[in-house]
């Protein structure tokens, strides 16, 4: 059964499915930028399919990422004082 993900950053989301005997995963820039995730940890998990619950096999999980919020503080593109961005408004 698929774990929920959602919400994680994107190496402790794979680390998990790991854990469920499914070393193939996919990643994808869910703003359809189609950036590349070569830092795992930078990202954050918005989407998940399978969904929680449903049956998983080897490259069946697909995940949908979206920059961090850190992220964001490193770039200078959001100030830690304001309200934090919505997981909708991250990219």
């Amino acid at each position: 059964m698929s774990r929920a993900v959602v919400g994680m950053n994107l190496q402790a989301a794979q680390n998990l499915i790991q854990t469920q005997g499914v070393f193939y995963s996919r990643s994808e820039d869910a703003t359809g930028a189609g950036r590349l995730q070569v830092v795992d940890s930078n990202w954050v998990v918005v989407g998940q399919t399978p969904a929680a619950g449903e049956l998983i096999g080897e490259g069946d999980a697909v995940l949908s990422v979206k920059k961090t919020v850190n992220n964001l503080i490193r770039s200078g593109r959001w100030n830690p004082v304001e309200t934090p961005p919505h997981l909708s408004q991250v990219d």
